[in-house]
């Protein structure tokens, strides 16, 4: 158990530790309440769009989305890369 994991911190993987992780019930949940909306939706922008509002959601009250090391065994913010879109964009 990491004592670090915060209320609404997300943990990926698989098992009893994420599965009765708090922030891992609240992101099913939101993730479970726009489902329909999203099945129904075709722009890809507007889905992307719903994705990023679950997103939001967990990151405005202080949830991360936490992944363990290989290496070291600690959870850790996992590495994102940008898109080139948004990369393209951000330096023109």
């Amino acid at each position: 158990f990491d004592h670090n994991i915060a209320e609404w911190d997300v943990l990926s993987g698989r098992g009893a530790m994420t599965n009765n992780n708090a922030g891992n019930k609240r992101f099913c949940t939101l993730v479970h309440e726009r489902k329909a909306n999203y099945l129904e939706t075709a722009n890809k922008r507007d889905k992307i769009a719903l994705c990023q509002a679950v997103v939001d959601n967990i990151a405005s009250h202080g949830g991360r989305f936490l992944k363990r090391s290989i290496q070291t065994g600690k959870l850790d913010p996992p590495h994102v890369e940008r898109s080139p879109k948004k990369d393209d964009a951000s330096s023109s």
